[in-house]
């Protein structure tokens, strides 16, 4: 059995948030030197609170981690361009030192969709694009890929994931 922790980086509006990230660098510290084994954040748009995006946060956290596996649990995969996601997470890959897992979602707060002008009823067709354009980016072959909602011709992506899809694990959740 493998044991993680979700750190918490949602603050009241009041508080130092300088601070508060000081105090998730000691909670990731501790948990590291109780020896667990994965740390997990989450990702949201527009959050009721102060939320600091999780890909800068778990970067951040990469030099006190440890042997920890590092991830985001869920990633909302469908509000944001295939190709952007495959380069942030393998160069967060890279940071690591192959380390990362992938969860990804599908999305259900009506407010990230309008904000980002995307219709939520595509959000099903638009997950299963985004993981296949991120497989295939991922392979290190030129890609060419023309689906419902994106196109991509005769590239291929950089940086690479350590170890294509097997570091970078993909997991998909609604």
């Amino acid at each position: 059995m493998k044991f993680g922790v979700m750190i918490n980086h949602q603050y009241l509006p009041e508080e130092d948030l300088g601070k508060r990230i000081q105090e998730g660098v000691e909670t990731v510290e501790l948990i590291r030197d109780l020896d667990y084994d994965l740390l997990f954040s989450h990702h949201h748009f527009l959050a009721n609170m102060v939320t600091p995006q999780a890909l800068p946060i778990l970067a951040h956290l990469v030099p006190y981690s440890g042997r920890m596996r590092l991830g985001i649990g869920v990633y909302i995969a469908t509000l944001e361009h295939p190709v952007a996601l495959a380069e942030h997470f393998a160069t967060l890959d890279q940071i690591s030192g192959g380390r990362l897992v992938w969860g990804v979602g599908a999305g259900y707060r009506a407010d990230e969709f309008n904000a980002f002008g995307i219709d939520i009823a595509s959000r099903q067709s638009r997950l299963y694009e985004t993981l296949e354009l991120v497989r295939q980016l991922w392979s290190g072959e030129q890609v060419e890929f023309h689906g419902r909602h994106f196109d991509v011709e005769g590239q291929s992506s950089a940086p690479a994931v350590k170890a294509p899809l097997a570091s970078a694990w993909v997991g998909a959740a609604q």
